[in-house]
């Protein structure tokens, strides 16, 4: 085979991340207004439950609905499967004490994130009876919509794609532990992204243990950092993956200069954040693929139907 000097590269790529929408729905406070409680799913797609079933926790399956609680107690909530209920006292009972009494709740939060709505400033108050109340159950909805394809802006220089292929070595006693050959037992494909632009998404992207809560216009957001025991990283933080050389200053659109990893997500370990006076801030992240359950097929490069 002839050497081909326009096969030498050097360069770097944008990385795009597709996900499905976050199912949500707005639930009024008292007297009526669509600027209470912002309720978001807090993961995309299907999921599941303590039992194993598969459920949808972004879409119509999530529901929330006030029942009348004990006069003077503060609010309690209860979840069975994906509905929420919030023990109030009808009328007295605040929008910040339904906030704070649902991010205490371990089943809700793994449901949901609460927020204010656009206006509301947590001491409007809420009932379970008249025209201003839910005495029917509200349900998240959205979570079925079209998935949405972001660019995750300037990345470092440590931009890597690994594939790690491990091995068991099979020996017979007479050549000792001389390998007479190898039995492939696994591997894996690694994502390193350095994420040069440090915001609230990306901290979410890259981190298993962030989540962001927001009100519904995006405009009031926040990061928390929370340790789910038990969370699937698989089912909870999936996404899909592109990378896409650059060539001479543009993206490259030839298949063969784009990888694409259908499923993958952030991975366990340190993400360090650093502050001093003469290096630039990067979000150091770490992502591992997750293979096809049929075709065992991790990611891919050129055309996908060839």
């Amino acid at each position: 085979m002839a050497k081909n000097a326009r096969k030498l590269e050097l360069g770097p790529a944008n990385i795009y991340i597709t996900t499905l929408p976050r199912a949500s729905a707005l639930i009024g406070e008292y007297p009526y207004s669509t600027d209470g409680i912002y309720l978001q799913s807090v993961r995309p797609g299907a999921g599941f439950d303590a039992s194993g079933n598969e459920v949808d926790y972004s879409g119509d399956a999530v529901s929330f609905v006030y029942v009348e609680g004990v006069v003077g107690q503060d609010p309690v909530v209860t979840v069975v499967g994906t509905a929420i209920f919030v023990e109030i006292e009808s009328g007295v009972t605040t929008i910040d004490a339904v906030i704070a009494a649902l991010e205490q709740s371990p089943e809700a939060g793994f449901l949901v994130t609460a927020a204010r709505g656009l206006n509301a400033d947590g001491t409007g108050v809420v009932s379970v009876s008249g025209n201003d109340a839910y005495p029917e159950p509200v349900f998240l909805t959205g979570g079925d919509g079209a998935a949405v394809r972001t660019d995750v802006g300037f990345l470092g220089d440590e931009v890597a794609y690994q594939v790690t292929t491990e091995s068991a070595n099979l020996t017979g006693a007479q050549t000792g532990n001389v390998p007479q050959d190898k039995v492939v037992i696994g591997g894996m494909v690694k994502v390193v992204i350095p994420f040069k632009e440090i915001s609230l998404d990306n901290l979410r992207r890259g981190v298993p243990s962030a989540r962001v809560v927001e009100n519904s216009n995006q405009t009031k957001r926040r990061v928390d950092f929370t340790v789910a025991v038990g969370q699937s990283m698989r089912q909870t933080l999936t996404v899909k993956m592109e990378i896409v050389k650059i060539k001479g200053g543009f993206e490259s659109p030839l298949p063969a200069d784009r990888i694409i990893i259908p499923e993958i997500s952030p991975a366990e370990g340190e993400v360090n954040f650093p502050f001093a006076p003469t290096t630039q801030r990067v979000i150091m992240t770490n992502w591992y693929a997750w293979p096809n359950s049929l075709t065992g097929r991790w990611a891919f490069m050129g055309d996908e139907n060839p």
